[in-house]
């Protein structure tokens, strides 16, 4: 019924939909406290917080418009505390937005997870959401405590039997039972505590709910997997990088170890960008620092909770808005250079085997050609990129007929990663684009000063990024949704290292993100 609902206009309504849900990204945890769960398999996913009414009231114009005005209203809560003007007052009054939605009965919330699904799959992402299991939320308190959890009672998977240990031998019990099934089947187990009852009650585990209905003190939380990554790990000084890779960017789970096994980093990368929660612990287990992200440019710093008194004036008037100007591509922060605390030139080739999806949606061929068409300046491949020395205007048509068989298969970027403390972030400036003429030249010949191409670039539209922001490749190198292989590095004033072995690529990509978390230490956000 549902898939059938919503594939009419689907692709049309995820363009405009943007989820604002917080998701804490949850590693492998240890769960041998709770014995009832000591089989159940545990690894890593991210849970959401409370589902708002924001983000349900988004799923619910998807469902009216795409669907019977009936199954329409099957999806509205329905309880016996929860009265018709409750529900209208809640959906329709704004200053609920951001409230957890309650009353969503447990099959209400599954057809949810089937929506996001469907949005998932229309973006080529491979994400998959359903409602977390009760190993799953004991997961979580593991490492985030239950702060976050005695608004609402949440939904779980589980079903609720008196004989679960009997049967289950000790793992998470589920069942999606069929309307023609008794009600002893369509007991589902909700977790936490609430403003109602306290979560530690001993009967934690034993709190249901049937299926196709709900109360006023239970919502939902949503649990984002993506069993296509693959994880890896570095040990570096005395740390324990543990990252997911996939398409040859850094995706899922990033945990950082201290010696002693304990949590220091805990975050999450969606295709290059870090999405939801990141937080960070002393070696004994105390939160030092946590954020919620956007993307790399965007972050709420939630922990510590900071005195500002000009905080709403800020947020009238931010620093720095992420808008584009009128030549279409975003404006870069001007940054001063007392600003700039910690920094890394970088070299990078791309091509078709390491960013596959980038050059099947560009020619590179092309983007020359539209370097010559705008009459921009070309350098001649300095030491090390530099831009010394410019190739004379009365030789560019020469050159322009010769370019018709460089090698584009393959281009360098070099670049800067810096860390701004007064934006307390990372940021990365393209510095240049480079070239190659032969297939078998191991250096470009010839390079291009990159602010000077931005207007260029936003002529190559690109249509694979899942992220909304990016339309063109302009984008793509201002929000860094590349990574290539990384050929030199060197600080900004230092000789530059060639790099020869593909670990000390990656060494270099994660020295930079410890070196990025200890900055978050020193300033205390």
């Amino acid at each position: 019924m549902l898939q059938k609902v919503f594939s009419i206009s689907f692709t049309i309504f995820i363009c405009t939909f943007h989820s604002n849900a917080q998701f804490f990204p949850v590693s492998e945890t240890n769960l041998s406290a709770y014995p009832k769960f000591r089989n159940a398999e545990q690894g890593p996913f991210s849970l959401s917080q409370l589902i708002t009414v924001g983000e349900f009231k988004a799923y619910l114009s998807s469902v009216k418009r795409d669907s019977s005005a009936a199954f329409y209203e099957l999806q509205l809560p329905k309880s016996r505390t929860i009265s018709t003007k409750m529900v209208k007052e809640l959906l329709t009054d704004e200053a609920n937005s951001n409230k957890p939605m309650l009353g969503v009965s447990w099959t209400v919330a599954r057809n949810y997870c089937t929506w996001l699904n469907f949005q998932s799959a229309a973006k080529g992402k491979n994400d998959v959401y359903d409602l977390p299991r009760v190993s799953e939320m004991l997961a979580f308190q593991e490492i985030y405590g239950t702060s976050d959890t005695n608004a609402l009672e949440t939904w779980t998977l589980n079903c609720f039997d008196e004989s679960i240990d009997e049967f289950t031998k000790g793992r998470d019990y589920f069942y999606e039972a069929k309307k023609t099934d008794p009600p002893v089947f369509k007991r589902k187990i909700f977790f936490g505590g609430s403003y109602h009852m306290n979560g530690n009650s001993p009967n934690k585990f034993v709190q249901y709910e049937y299926q196709d209905s709900s109360s006023r003190f239970v919502g939902f939380r949503i649990v984002k997997k993506d069993n296509s990554i693959v994880y890896d790990s570095l040990h570096l000084d005395d740390l324990t990088a543990t990252f997911g890779m996939h398409a040859n960017q850094f995706n899922g789970l990033y945990k950082e170890t201290y010696p002693n096994g304990k949590l220091k980093v805990l975050g999450f990368f969606d295709n290059g960008q870090r999405s939801g929660i990141w937080t960070v612990w002393s070696e004994d287990g105390v939160m030092l620092v946590q954020r919620n992200f956007e993307n790399n440019f965007k972050c709420d710093f939630i922990h510590p909770k900071t005195n500002n008194p000009y905080s709403a004036l800020y947020a009238k008037y931010p620093d720095y808005k992420l808008t584009r100007n009128s030549q279409g591509f975003y404006p870069y922060l001007f940054v001063e250079e007392r600003s700039v605390v910690y920094s890394k030139r970088l070299w990078r080739e791309l091509n078709a085997t390491n960013e596959p999806q980038l050059f099947q949606n560009i020619d590179f061929g092309l983007l020359v050609e539209g370097v010559f068409k705008h009459e921009i300046k070309w350098y001649y491949y300095g030491e090390n990129g530099e831009f010394k020395t410019e190739i004379p205007t009365d030789s560019l048509s020469k050159l322009r007929e010769q370019a018709k068989s460089w090698d584009v298969e393959r281009i360098q970027i070099k670049e800067d990663f810096f860390f701004n403390s007064d934006m307390l972030l990372s940021d990365c400036r393209q510095v240049g684009i480079s070239f190659y003429e032969n297939k078998n030249d191991k250096k470009p010949k010839f390079t291009l000063y990159y602010p000077y191409i931005r207007q260029v670039l936003t002529e190559f539209n690109v249509a694979y990024s899942s992220n909304a922001e990016i339309e063109n490749l302009d984008d793509v190198f201002f929000f860094h949704e590349y990574r290539g292989t990384i050929v030199q590095t060197s600080n900004l004033y230092q000789n530059p290292k060639d790099l020869k072995e593909s670990e000390l690529d990656l060494t270099n990509e994660v020295n930079k993100l410890i070196a990025e978390h200890s900055l978050w230490l020193v300033y205390g956000r």
